[in-house]
């Protein structure tokens, strides 16, 4: 750098000015939700509600159903244990879909009490269509979004059920399949 002479005949320092904008994009952070299959809390949404409503509650019941089988073949007090056990299968199952239900109600921003509209029948559809609210709401963070894998999952298990549903419907109107 050269110096600039002043009129005392010093050479006075040069200041190199910089044109400084503020940035014009901002950079936020999204914060999600950890996934938590077995509670109440945080929020859950749409393809991992739909892949985890069917297939925690199902292994779950089916297990229980095994369980109960196997029992059952002890006699009589097996086959009021079995009972027992088809109980608890269906207890637990319906207990899990619910605090699952009860968090996609939470990424939808409403109370969890709107989780017993599963009771209408295709109501279901509503918790498993709709987005849930974007960013922060008042029940914590935004859920995560879905993983390849999970979405995977889910349109195997869509598959599944329009195969399954089909199948017995055209059994069902008499139409014979090969």
């Amino acid at each position: 750098m050269s110096g600039i002479a002043t009129s005392s005949g010093m050479p006075s320092a040069e200041i190199a000015s910089y044109n400084y904008s503020e940035p014009t994009q901002e950079i936020s952070f999204q914060r999600y939700s950890k996934l938590k299959l077995f509670s109440t809390k945080r929020r859950i949404g749409p393809f991992a509600y739909f892949f985890y409503s069917f297939m925690i509650p199902f292994t779950l019941f089916w297990v229980m159903a095994a369980l109960a089988g196997i029992v059952g073949k002890f006699g009589e007090i097996g086959s009021m244990a079995a009972y027992l056990l088809l109980a608890a299968g269906i207890v637990s199952a319906l207990l899990v879909f619910f605090q699952l239900t009860i968090q996609r109600c939470h990424d939808i921003n409403v109370s969890g009490w709107f989780s017993l509209l599963v009771f209408i029948p295709f109501a279901v559809l509503l918790f498993w269509l709709m987005p849930g609210s974007r960013g922060l709401n008042k029940y914590g963070d935004a859920a995560k979004p879905p993983s390849t894998l999970l979405k995977i999952g889910a349109t195997l298990l869509i598959a599944a059920l329009v195969a399954t549903i089909t199948y017995y419907s055209l059994q069902f109107l008499g139409i014979k399949l090969v």
